[in-house]
């Protein structure tokens, strides 16, 4: 039987390995976020819910990232001239 420590430990490592750390630190933010706003994960329906949630806002939040990087980008490309 696996304790709830064990699976925590094994979920930190899988991300660990899964993703850098400028990916997991928007993704953690975004999960604890959600946990302050009564979001959970205890059963299968309330993890999907929370993983669709949490997709949905890490996309969000690099459509927006990204495209300020690009107006940036551009902008200085405009005043170097």
């Amino acid at each position: 039987m696996v304790t709830e420590d064990e699976e925590d430990a094994g979920v930190s490592l899988a991300m660990s390995k899964l993703f850098t750390v400028e990916e997991r630190i928007p993704l953690l933010l975004i999960h604890g976020i959600l946990h302050l706003l009564g979001h959970d994960h205890e059963t299968e329906e309330d993890w999907q819910l929370m993983t669709t949630r949490e997709n949905y806002v890490m996309e969000q939040f690099y459509r927006r990232y990204t495209q300020e990087s690009v107006v940036k980008s551009e902008r200085s490309k405009l005043t170097a001239k």
